[in-house]
């Protein structure tokens, strides 16, 4: 136990002091069967086994294909749309960043990918509109993880890699819950909006933009159709990727590279594409993969020795001489992951601490799935929790703001939105489970 504690340690201060989170975990792992004086022979199939997997061939299609279509300015069509949608009610912008991110997880499954393309569009125009610039930062940062909830969901893969969940019952798992987090962002922002929101501080521009259309009394019918008509070769990427899926005709894996064929046929044929930023999809693509990659196999080492060292079942006894109520446990649950979610990437808390704390969870009768989905909303929190929050520092860095100027205004997205549907996946668990069983995944 005194190795593995030193292994531990060694690689928490690895990792804090900048080394790269796959090299922390290798580095702790040969330390400790050094120390321990195990053999070195099982790392290298150890970590090739983790990775040998026909799953994993999902993630990079899927990434592919929202680059592809982001490369195309075909899904950003979908900005445009959410923007149409919601035009005409109060706080309507904001909204529609939240919006925007639920249509891109259609087509991304990826939360940076969302945040990135949903605030490239959105923050100059806000901005211009008056909006104030740690507001926007805020509501785009806790709506980039609708992103990964709307499937098809990277995320969710990562998992089924670690758990026995299938692919297309973990896509469906989050799709209830998506759209419940997407409709309390929303009724917080309608409600809180006004502080933020000063049309008189709007430019010129957009002031004369919105007396022309007023000017020219187009029905607002006639703005959502003519939006959905520009729209809709995003529109029909997700219908023929899921509708494929979950009639059977084709698998997730096989979706994925159809949806990557379709998004180069409509760059071809909108001429929306050229080769240089095909081909940047393509390498930008192999180095996320490389890292996805890098973790999962180095970590599995590590995983490898907390099993040998039956760390699993260690947990679950911890757990129960506590209490033996699974509410409790589940609560229990919910604040690792969420703690660990305030210092640790998705990766690394998929990879290594998934398996440590499933066994606990199916101890006290919880499905793989449900458990799927509490990790992924515990992800999305800690995403925009200090100190590691990339969402928040992708927004910080397109607003050129300051994190600390955004806290304020992201708290109540935190405590009344973010915190609440957790709650509501850890013990309300038909939301997770209905629409898988109602596809016949039990």
């Amino acid at each position: 136990m005194t190795e593995l504690v030193a292994c531990c340690i060694l690689i928490i201060v690895l990792m804090f002091s900048g080394v790269p989170v796959a090299y922390s975990f290798l580095c702790g792992s040969l330390f400790y069967l050094l120390i321990s004086h195990q053999s070195l022979g099982a790392v290298v199939t150890t970590s090739f086994n983790a990775v040998n997997s026909y799953a994993f061939l999902t993630i990079p299609l899927f990434i592919l294909a929202g680059r592809l279509m982001i490369a195309t300015t075909i899904a950003l069509r979908l900005v445009m749309l959410a923007e149409v949608l919601l035009r005409y009610i109060k706080g309507g912008m904001a909204s529609a960043i939240v919006l925007a991110a639920a249509f891109f997880g259609t087509i991304t499954g990826s939360d940076i990918a969302t945040a990135t393309a949903v605030g490239s569009i959105m923050f100059p125009r806000m901005i211009k509109c008056g909006w104030a610039k740690p507001y926007i930062g805020s509501v785009l940062a806790v709506a980039a993880p609708i992103g990964f909830m709307i499937p098809p969901n990277t995320n969710a893969i990562m998992y089924a890699t670690v758990s026995s969940a299938s692919v297309p019952a973990l896509f469906l798992s989050t799709i209830i819950p998506g759209i419940i987090w997407v409709i309390l962002i929303m009724v917080i922002n309608r409600l809180s909006y006004h502080k933020y929101y000063h049309p008189e501080n709007a430019d010129d521009s957009i002031k004369k933009e919105n007396e022309l259309r007023e000017a020219s009394n187009i029905p607002r019918t006639i703005e959502i159709k003519n939006s959905m008509v520009t729209a809709i070769p995003a529109i029909v990427m997700p219908v023929i990727i899921l509708g494929g899926i979950y009639s059977g005709v084709f698998t997730a894996t096989e979706a994925g590279g159809i949806g990557c064929l379709y998004a180069i046929i409509c760059g071809i044929i909108l001429r929306a594409s050229s080769w240089k930023s095909t081909w940047n999809c393509f390498t930008e693509t192999s180095k996320d993969l490389g890292v996805i990659l890098l973790i999962a196999a180095t970590s599995a080492v590590f995983n490898r020795i907390l099993l040998l060292a039956q760390m699993p079942s260690k947990i679950s006894h911890a757990f129960l001489s506590v209490t033996n109520q699974p509410n409790i446990i589940i609560l229990f649950i919910a604040l690792i992951f969420l703690i660990a979610g305030c210092f640790l990437s998705p990766p690394v808390i998929i990879f290594v601490i998934t398996p440590l704390l499933l066994p606990t969870a199916r101890m006290i009768g919880m499905g793989d799935v449900q458990f799927g989905v509490i990790l992924m909303v515990a992800i999305g929190i800690g995403l925009v929790t200090p100190p590691v929050a990339g969402n928040l520092f992708i927004s910080a860095r397109m607003a050129k703001i300051n994190i600390a100027e955004m806290i304020p205004s992201l708290m109540p997205y935190l405590f009344f939105a973010s915190i609440p549907m957790l709650i509501l996946v850890c013990y309300v668990p038909i939301l997770s489970t209905w629409l898988p069983g109602l596809f016949g995944y039990n």
